[in-house]
């Protein structure tokens, strides 16, 4: 394994929608995967959101401003060994200027039920055979893993990130912490209670499972070293739940950390990415936020 930590590549691509075609775009003959069908879009700039990289991505290849809509789909992929891409498509909401190829070899306007007919890279082809199949442009194709992960490995050893990470977020004790919630007077109470005991991250340990102990238990391995830790707010979870009611299920997320042959695994299914389906904005937006704010924490205690 490479001595510096490894990071997922995010990756985001456009769905335009005009009179019932789809624009594509094949990539120019040389370099990699030359001549592979793919979506407008591309990689996201260190620091850069991923809507703002996507606006910036449709001006250069298209020479288009545009507004971006909901998130259709994101997953991650592997194109080769040790090389993780997360793959986010966007629905283009509006967009003004006439759209021009400034980057690939030819563009194409398709029927939708069409796009399978076209040599797409092999990261969209789970994607673009889900969106073939949903010709009403409400419904939602699914990727069959369900899920995005954020996933990172770090050379430390597992006590260094375990502790990294205990130490940027807030421990209470389960018991008297609900117990504190629950007598709150008022959401003011609450609040203020809740920052409290939240670390520097504002997220809080509201359990933790050893998995390596019950996997040693069986193996008689000491080696086998791997926590799950479930994190959260309730703050946060009550402004995706008032939206989306299933979002309750989700929160708090779960992260794990484990020790594997390449180094130490930090993995976190997004919150974005179990909501995105039901289609809400606002609580896209909030749980996001708790992705951004979950992804540094795990940056920060792999680094």
């Amino acid at each position: 394994m490479d001595s510096e930590t490894r990071v997922i590549v995010e990756v985001v691509a456009a769905v335009i929608e005009r009179a019932g075609l789809i624009l594509i775009g094949q990539r120019k003959p040389r370099g990699r995967h030359g001549l592979k069908w793919e979506f407008p879009g591309g990689k996201v700039e260190p620091g850069e959101a991923v809507r703002d990289a996507l606006v910036r991505e449709l001006r250069e290849e298209l020479g288009i401003e545009a507004r971006i809509g909901d998130e259709i789909e994101g997953y991650d992929f592997s194109y080769n060994a040790g090389h993780v891409t997360r793959l986010l498509f966007f629905r283009v909401a509006e967009f003004t200027g006439e759209p021009e190829n400034l980057d690939f070899a030819q563009i194409a306007w398709v029927e939708r039920q069409r796009l399978p007919d076209y040599d797409f890279l092999e990261g969209d082809v789970a994607f673009v055979r889900g969106l073939a199949d949903n010709h009403e442009s409400g419904n939602r194709p699914r990727h069959p893993s369900g899920m995005q992960r954020f996933s990172i490995v770090s050379s430390k050893s597992f006590e260094s990130v375990v502790g990294a990470l205990e130490a940027d977020i807030g421990h209470p004790d389960p018991r008297a912490f609900q117990s504190v919630l629950g007598s709150a007077k008022n959401h003011a109470e609450m609040e203020a209670f809740v920052q409290k005991v939240a670390g520097s991250s504002g997220l809080l340990e509201l359990a933790r499972f050893d998995l390596g102990a019950v996997l040693r238990k069986e193996s008689g391995r000491e080696s086998a070293k791997s926590v799950r830790f479930l994190i959260g707010n309730p703050l946060v979870m009550k402004e995706m739940v008032k939206h989306v009611p299933d979002a309750g299920s989700y929160a708090p997320v779960t992260v794990l950390i484990d020790e594997r042959r390449d180094g130490v695994h930090l993995s976190y299914d997004t919150m974005a990415g179990f909501l995105a389906p039901y289609g809400n904005s606002e609580a896209l937006a909030v749980a996001r936020d708790l992705d951004s704010k979950i992804e540094t924490l795990l940056r920060q205690a792999a680094a």
